[in-house]
């Protein structure tokens, strides 16, 4: 619970005023003064948590800043602060950094591909060596596929997720077959991908 609140937090900064912030985080302390030092004692109690910009690579995320106009560029900046749990589920929030179906596609098979990493790299000895490892390779196959998405594009505020998956018209045949060629092969990966999970989780012996 100490991290799961976190993780909602920058995609609430683009939509919030300075004023507004301050004023979130002045009434968070006159209702618990003391909630900072706490959080930070429960924080050291885990030392598996850590920020994406701690771990190697890290650091580059932060060329986000670069682009510091596009709300996207700030939620990804954020986010790469922020402590996060050791599990895929906080990378959700990185879906309002495509702009076109292709990319988001991409990124889609890019969490994909960090999934069969880890379990390629499993068994781990130990948790703190399972977590370590998604965190640097999610810095690496998902953070920076992102980052990289957000330099493409000009300096200037746009809302968020604009025209990232275009409401599709017609018959599904139809709208398959309208699809460019890019998009249809990275549909075919994710769903291949999805097959492949499905399968892996039913194959697996249960302990």
């Amino acid at each position: 619970l100490a991290l799961v609140w976190l993780i909602p937090v920058p995609l609430l900064l683009p939509a919030l005023s300075l004023v507004a912030l301050a004023a979130a985080a002045a009434a968070a302390l006159l209702w618990s003064p003391s909630w900072p030092l706490e959080w930070f004692r429960v924080l050291r109690q885990m030392p598996f948590v850590s920020a994406p910009v701690v771990n190697p690579g890290g650091a580059l995320i932060l060329l986000a800043l670069l682009r510091w106009r596009r709300p996207e560029a700030r939620v990804l900046a954020a986010l790469a602060c922020m402590p996060q749990t050791p599990s895929l589920y906080d990378l959700l929030p990185l879906v309002v950094v495509p702009r076109t179906r292709t990319q988001l596609l991409g990124l889609s098979l890019c969490t994909t591909i960090l999934f069969f990493v880890i379990v390629a790299l499993g068994p781990f000895a130990t948790f703190n060596d399972y977590v370590h490892a998604l965190e640097r390779w999610a810095v690496f196959l998902v953070y920076l596929p992102a980052v990289a998405m957000v330099l493409r594009r000009p300096n200037v505020s746009e809302p968020l997720m604009q025209n990232a998956a275009p409401a599709r018209t017609g018959s599904l045949r139809g709208w398959v077959e309208a699809l460019p060629r890019p998009d249809a092969l990275l549909l075919l990966a994710a769903a291949f991908s999805a097959l492949f999970l499905v399968w892996l989780t039913l194959a697996t012996p249960q302990p």
